[in-house]
């Protein structure tokens, strides 16, 4: 029975292991930010949430962005974080009904130091080979956004819209490949978001949950968004990165913060699920060792 529990536990940690050796970026706060490269406007702050990435603050006019200091694999990840959208402002104009801009991005790119240009640019605008996962809060017009509040997919450094509203379309040029409507609440009403981007070498998954949990809640059952892609071939060739985040505000502002951020060099199980096949593993050795004792009666 010891050695069957001894076993048991050795599968533990070495689950554990793998889970923890796999993560490559963890930020359960942003008291220290030695490894990242913070550009423009971002910089931290404190919050009821403790210290965030803040990447824009509530001002009009700004961008930010920020990135990891050296380059992660990017041929298969996943990217989950927290974040939380407060203090909108400005006026209200085109087919908004509240105020409060821009959003902001998850970004893999070539560049650092870099940032793209405030307002409907989100922060993200004119950065070249790359790809973004926008969280957008002013619905432009000339973007062909769906709405007000929406997530896309961009590329190369273009914001604007394929095909709004329409789920993935035909990646053209630089046109972009999916966006979509959220229906609600709204991103920068105040609330506590979670969202998980997912890339497998072969499809992009972008999932999405208001939840309060400070800790990573059960992945949702359907993504948002989801579209096949070569991200190789978008970073010219390359299969090592930069990820980080964008934003801007122009007419109309929010502070957009980044609350917890874990990025994997890989597709994982949840943390849950590692728990689960964990105990998994010792239920069945405890069903052997049983299924052995009882053999030995006979």
């Amino acid at each position: 029975m010891t050695k069957t529990i001894a076993a048991c536990f050795m599968i533990l940690g070495l689950l554990l292991t793998c889970l923890q050796a796999q993560a490559d970026v963890i930020y359960n706060g942003f008291s220290d930010t030695s490894s990242l490269q913070l550009n423009a406007a971002a910089s931290t702050a404190a919050t009821s949430d403790g210290t965030v990435l803040r990447l824009t603050p509530a001002i009009g006019n700004r961008a930010g962005s920020a990135f990891s200091l050296d380059k992660v694999s990017t041929a298969e990840f996943s990217s989950i974080f927290s974040f939380r959208i407060t203090e909108p402002g400005g006026p209200v104009f085109d087919f908004n009904n509240e105020s409060g801009a821009d959003g902001f991005v998850f970004v893999v790119q070539n560049i650092a130091n870099t940032v793209g240009t405030a307002g409907q640019g989100i922060g993200y605008a004119n950065i070249g080979t790359s790809i973004g996962v926008e969280y957008d809060t002013w619905g432009n017009a000339g973007n062909n956004d769906p709405s007000q509040s929406h997530i896309g997919i961009d590329l190369n450094g273009n914001v604007n819209h394929a095909a709004a509203g329409q789920g993935p379309t035909a990646i053209i040029g630089d046109s972009n490949a999916a966006t979509t409507d959220l229906p609600g609440p709204e991103l920068d009403d105040g609330d506590r978001w979670w969202s998980w981007v997912i890339y497998d070498g072969n499809t992009i998954d972008v999932y999405i949950a208001q939840d309060n949990s400070t800790t990573e809640p059960a992945l949702p059952a359907v993504p948002m968004l989801s579209f096949d892609m070569d991200l190789n071939s978008i970073l010219g060739g390359s299969d090592q990165a930069y990820v980080g985040f964008t934003s801007g505000t122009g007419s109309d502002w929010a502070n957009h913060d980044i609350l917890y951020w874990r990025y994997t060099e890989a597709v994982v199980p949840e943390p849950a699920s590692w728990l689960t096949l964990a105990f998994g593993a010792l239920v069945f050795g405890g069903i052997a060792h049983r299924h052995k004792f009882r053999s030995s009666m006979r």
